[in-house]
């Protein structure tokens, strides 16, 4: 009977009975050591390449998220604010990198902290000018009838990536605006 299967009869016959008297012995397939080393330098240098690629999308997804959180914290306020008929503020510090959001009576408390790597810059009112010391925490006010103090929130990243979160007093609502990275030059 005679088999071939991709290959010669005798590769077939090898590949059957390795070590018959007669025959060649062939190496046993597999990988050496160099060629594994080489494997591994290749993947680490790939690795160190896109690693902080994706180390700067992950921290832009993170400020994005937490802006998002401050902006959604705003619109509570000021919806608690009108329908339980009554003053609540909103605490800044930069110093402890929180948000605290209370009623007037403190029946309401939430305590925001910014994640690891994200925080805040400054909170202050809109147009007021820059103050000259470092400001370590600021109030903000939302009254009963919707109105509230127009005052903005900046966060950023440990990679220099910011982002403004306003209090529009006009609309009510909250925006959230990139802030252009600076450029050296």
């Amino acid at each position: 009977m005679r088999m071939c299967v991709a290959g010669s009869e005798q590769d077939f016959k090898i590949s059957l009975w390795p070590g018959r008297s007669g025959l060649p012995i062939h190496r046993a397939a597999g990988f050496t050591l160099v060629e594994l080393l080489v494997v591994l330098v290749l993947i680490s240098i790939l690795m160190s390449v896109t690693f902080p690629s994706i180390g700067r999308g992950l921290s832009a997804v993170k400020l994005k998220t937490t802006s998002r959180e401050i902006a959604a914290t705003m619109r509570f306020a000021r919806w608690k604010a009108i329908r339980e008929q009554q003053l609540y503020w909103m605490r800044i510090d930069s110093e402890k990198n929180e948000i605290e959001l209370a009623s007037q009576d403190l029946k309401y408390q939430k305590l925001i902290s910014m994640p690891y790597g994200i925080s805040i810059i400054k909170g202050s009112l809109l147009g007021e000018q820059e103050p000259s010391g470092k400001q370590e925490s600021s109030t903000y006010f939302f009254m009963p009838n919707g109105l509230s103090d127009s005052f903005q929130v900046v966060i950023s990243t440990e990679r220099g990536l910011q982002v403004k979160v306003f209090q529009d007093v006009l609309t009510g609502s909250p925006r959230i605006e990139q802030i252009p990275a600076e450029t050296e030059g």
